[in-house]
């Protein structure tokens, strides 16, 4: 019996994998729902998040916003389509504050449909619909840490576009 694949995988079905073994996460709001969300990817990979004593990197959570604009209307000029856009701004420095990543936008967006008549469930739809974008963006963070510390010189600092 001979089994063979092609080595196809659903993407986001995978595990990150991060070269560090504690990292300290500063975000500007306190009460950053895309800081938990981070924590607890770092967390689930292995990696030690704020630990007591000095961490080998510190990821700075500069800024989060979260935008919802109408993209499309209905016959009778109600709006029947949102984008929400979260955007997130970090940096990644080392302990000793050698910067690993200059400050670095990430940004994802996504569409929903929009029934004015329904208002209770578009608010949970966009509310969900932010949650994994949080997710897509800590993965997105993750996955450009990871590449900075593969390809990473001594002294030289990497903005990611």
């Amino acid at each position: 019996l001979a089994l063979t694949s092609c080595g196809f995988q659903l993407r986001g079905a995978g595990g990150y994998e991060l070269a560090a073994e504690s990292v300290s996460i500063v975000a500007n709001n306190s009460h950053s729902d895309f800081a938990d969300e981070l924590e607890d990817t770092l967390k689930s990979i292995g990696v030690i998040v704020n630990p007591t004593e000095s961490p080998q990197y510190v990821i700075r959570l500069n800024s989060e916003t979260t935008t919802r604009r109408p993209v499309a209307s209905s016959g009778n000029i109600t709006v029947s389509e949102y984008e929400v856009r979260l955007r997130a701004v970090f940096s990644i420095s080392t302990a000793a504050g050698e910067t690993l990543v200059s400050d670095t936008a990430l940004v994802t967006e996504r569409i929903y449909s929009f029934d004015s008549r329904n208002f209770v469930s578009n608010t949970e739809e966009e509310s969900v619909l932010v949650d994994e974008m949080r997710q897509d963006l800590a993965g997105q963070l993750v996955r450009r840490f990871s590449a900075t510390l593969r390809t990473k010189l001594p002294g030289e600092t990497i903005t990611v576009p």
